[in-house]
């Protein structure tokens, strides 16, 4: 069972690794390196045959640092990781 996280722009891959059964992640090679990263595991999990299931996040306020979602790299690399894993799945 993989338990995707509602709010895909807070999660972070290693929680949603850690709510993530051991075959899974054994069963796919993820080539994502941004925060795609959590969508790519729910994707492959759903397209390879697993149950994907669901789960609320629960929201703090940061209380350090600055978001990187508006950081240029960050947004090139997460369009970069969808148009290849996009050519891959055809």
């Amino acid at each position: 069972m993989v338990k995707c996280l509602r709010d895909p722009l807070d999660s972070t891959f290693a929680a949603l690794a850690d709510a993530t059964r051991r075959e899974v992640l054994a069963a796919m090679t993820l080539i994502s390196e941004s925060p795609f990263v959590d969508a790519e595991l729910c994707l492959r999990a759903a397209r390879g045959g697993f149950r994907v299931g669901e789960v609320d996040v629960e929201h703090h306020p940061r209380q350090f640092g600055r978001h990187s979602w508006t950081w240029w790299p960050t947004l090139q690399g997460t369009v970069h990781d969808v148009l290849s894993f996009r050519r891959a799945s055809t």
